[in-house]
């Protein structure tokens, strides 16, 4: 651990993801959360990362976090531009109106830190709101799912969202993605 992969990048399995979902007590078999680890171990693995930079657990993956990707998560200007690109395209849907709204949600989802490296506006009243609100909505949703039919409803509905927002950003047209095989050079 500590080592770089050769993309000169640690590899880190999404544990701000997962500990969100354990921090709102989404129900999670040990089986689900080894196979979300495994995803990110495969996908990890297919971009040519050697394993032995690929955590094997959640222990190692956290530890990994804190030891090589929290120390150099830092502002970018491509990230505050992200994060402005992003808030208009919702800006444009509803003219700005939900932007403190998306701010607190993100700042609650992404925290203080990254918040302020990405531009993030600060929301005094709305970010206690949506910090207590939250977890609320999603152990409401999470107490639904054992109902009869309702997981297939609400993958229907996730999904339509999903659908509606991929339509949304790509204007209609198909999405291409370029995936880089190198860092920017600084």
């Amino acid at each position: 651990m500590g080592e770089h992969t050769p993309f000169g990048s640690p590899v880190v399995p999404d544990v701000y993801a997962m500990g969100k979902l354990r921090d709102w007590r989404v129900p999670i078999t040990e089986t689900e959360s080894e196979g979300f680890l495994h995803v990110w171990q495969v996908s990890a693995h297919m971009l040519g990362i050697r394993d032995e930079y690929i955590p094997a657990t959640w222990a190692a993956a956290n530890a990994q976090s804190r030891q090589v990707l929290d120390p150099i998560v830092d502002h970018t200007p491509e990230g505050a531009a992200l994060t402005d690109a992003l808030l208009g395209i919702i800006a444009e849907v509803d003219a700005g109106l939900t932007e403190p709204l998306i701010n607190a949600f993100s700042r609650y989802i992404v925290g203080d830190r990254v918040g302020d490296l990405i531009g993030l506006d600060r929301e005094p009243i709305l970010q206690p709101v949506v910090g207590a609100a939250w977890p609320l909505v999603v152990a409401f949703r999470e107490g639904l799912i054992p109902l009869p039919g309702v997981p297939s409803i609400a993958w229907t509905l996730e999904e339509a969202l999903r659908k509606f927002v991929l339509l949304f950003m790509s204007e209609g047209r198909p999405i291409h993605l370029e995936i880089p095989d190198a860092n920017r050079p600084f």
